[in-house]
């Protein structure tokens, strides 16, 4: 490629940048899953629900306990 080329390829992708570059909109899908109240449900909301669907962490494994938890978070 000589560099007429590269100059009229650079320019055609900055032209189309803009129609490219643009806003993504999504809908998540509903939740089938909730913290169940009692101890340690505000620590759950706080912590992991900061990132993470009631769904997702009703996934992850049941016996890892709070130090595992702590070092990993």
């Amino acid at each position: 490629m000589n560099r007429s080329s590269i100059a009229v390829f650079a320019g055609s992708v900055a032209a189309a940048a803009p129609a490219i570059v643009g806003p993504l909109t999504y809908q998540l899908p509903e939740e089938t899953a909730a913290f169940k109240p009692g101890p340690g449900v505000e620590s759950a909301q706080a912590y992991c629900g900061a990132c993470h669907s009631a769904d997702y962490v009703s996934t992850q494994p049941p016996q890892t306990g709070k130090a595992f938890w702590a070092t990993e978070v």
